[in-house]
């Protein structure tokens, strides 16, 4: 019993820290440190209102997880330049059931629906790794939610209406995405800033992932994502 109290604990700290951020700066960027001191070198400098996965406060530090040119790489933000999505205005969800998400509020309306992967519909490309043999591709595309096996379930379509306005995120933003987890999908409005936050942590339990999309001012904006823990 002791060993499954500290393991939970363990749990309970590593969620807590481990959350999406909005970079924010009155100048309209930020540095990223390669190390939590402000005489390290200027590894990067990222727009405000960027999101990030931040992780292991180190002081007035905290390491983070950004998106650069493409690509997903790591360093450090002073932590006031950090504001949790987590601690925006939450959206309620009024309807849940095992293959829909409905949140709504006012007039905002957004809908998930997911469904089961079915291979024979799909391109799957394996390969193989000291005699294991692993899914690499998904209809030619990198994919996120399983660590080399078969997805189970998809994302089907996302909606969002937002008064007389009805958003489309592009396919693109979520067909390579897989095992979506409605329980713990999160929407979150910044109200200064007019911004929707549409967030969920995925995974089969090996192949974890965060993503979030954003909405800003009734206007699909893009898509952020980095891998879990």
């Amino acid at each position: 019993m002791r060993s499954f109290n500290i393991l939970f604990l363990l749990v309970i700290a590593t969620n807590a820290f481990c959350q999406l951020a909005v970079v924010n700066d009155a100048d309209g960027y930020v540095n990223i440190r390669s190390k939590a001191d402000i005489n390290s070198s200027i590894d990067a400098k990222i727009q405000s209102r960027s999101v990030a996965y931040c992780f292991e406060p180190n002081g007035n530090w905290v390491n983070v997880d950004y998106t650069h040119n493409g690509e997903i790489l790591s360093g450090y933000i002073y932590k006031d330049r950090l504001k949790l999505i987590a601690n925006f205005k939450e959206i309620k969800s009024v309807e849940f059931t095992g293959q829909r998400l409905i949140f709504k509020n006012d007039s905002l309306y957004v809908e998930l629906l997911k469904s089961k992967f079915d291979s024979n519909k799909n391109k799957l490309a394996f390969d193989k790794n000291n005699g294991y043999k692993y899914l690499n591709r998904i209809n030619g595309k990198i994919f996120f939610g399983t660590d080399g096996e078969i997805p189970k379930y998809q994302y089907k379509t996302i909606t969002i209406l937002i008064g007389r306005d009805t958003l489309k995120i592009p396919i693109s933003d979520y067909n390579d995405l897989y095992e979506p987890n409605f329980y713990s999908t999160r929407l979150n409005y910044d109200v200064n800033n007019e911004t929707f936050y549409l967030s969920a942590s995925n995974s089969d339990g090996a192949g974890g992932y965060e993503v979030v999309w954003v909405i800003e001012k009734r206007k699909y904006k893009e898509r952020y994502i980095y891998y879990g823990f």
